[in-house]
């Protein structure tokens, strides 16, 4: 089936629910505002549009990922976003159509979303 109701799985958005466990934590905890003096809760501030943003463009990240590079999943999500894998990735948005400004949204997403990641245990 062709239009909205098709779904492609290369263009598919992996949702929070979805995402490895410490993934989920890291970003649960972003979202914390209970310590105002703690590095966690950096996206409690924000917009809930900006957060689902972040989240979505991370999701569209992680299903990459999955496809392409599934032993990663398994490191820390601050290892898995190296510069080979972040090329890797822009390659493939490219080779899916994705315009330079897409491409840019995109990597605007996975660095807020890296910083998150980037957050000790």
């Amino acid at each position: 089936m062709v239009g909205r109701y098709h779904i492609n799985p290369e263009t598919a958005v992996l949702k929070v629910a979805d995402w490895p466990i410490e993934d989920q934590r890291l970003w649960s905890a972003s979202m914390d505002r209970d310590d105002p003096f703690s590095e966690e809760g950096q996206r409690a501030d924000k917009r809930e549009i900006s957060n689902t943003k972040v989240a979505k463009g991370y999701g569209r990240f992680l299903t990459f990922i999955t496809r392409y590079h599934p032993d990663d999943l398994i490191l820390p999500p601050s290892q898995r976003i190296t510069p080979e894998r972040v090329k890797a990735y822009v390659d493939n948005l490219r080779t899916n159509g994705n315009s330079d400004l897409t491409v840019l949204d995109r990597l605007q997403e996975l660095h807020s979303a890296a910083i998150v990641m980037s957050q000790k245990a």
